[in-house]
C-alpha cells in the first residue's frame, strides 16, 4: 500500500504522466521507422520533448514497450558517436 500526503500523491500522479507521455511519443516516433533509443531521445529532445539528447531520457520506457510487446529489438545498427552497435527498436503492429 502507498501512502503519501496530498503534494506526493500529486507527484507521483505526475510522474506517471511523465512516464505515459515519453511512452506515446516513442511509440509516435518509432511510427516513422526503426530507430535507435539515442537516435529516438535526440528528434524528441528537438522537438522539446525531452530535456537532454541521451539515450537515458527514453531506456526505461523502451523497456518497458519491449517487456509488453508493443516495441521490438529487431537488430543492431552501428552508433558513430558510441563506437558500437546498439539495439535497433521497431514498434509492433
Amino acid at each position: 500500500l502507498h501512502l503519501c500526503d496530498r503534494r506526493q500523491r500529486q507527484m507521483c500522479i505526475r510522474e506517471e504522466v511523465d512516464k505515459q507521455v515519453i511512452r506515446n511519443n516513442i511509440l509516435n516516433e518509432l511510427s516513422y521507422g526503426n530507430m535507435t533509443a539515442r537516435e529516438i531521445t535526440v528528434v524528441m529532445h528537438r522537438h522539446g520533448l525531452a530535456t537532454e539528447p541521451t539515450r537515458q531520457q527514453v531506456q526505461p520506457r523502451l523497456t518497458e514497450l519491449t517487456q509488453e510487446g508493443l516495441v521490438e529489438v529487431i537488430g543492431k545498427r552501428y552508433d558513430s558517436r558510441t563506437d558500437r552497435h546498439v539495439a535497433l527498436y521497431h514498434k509492433v503492429e
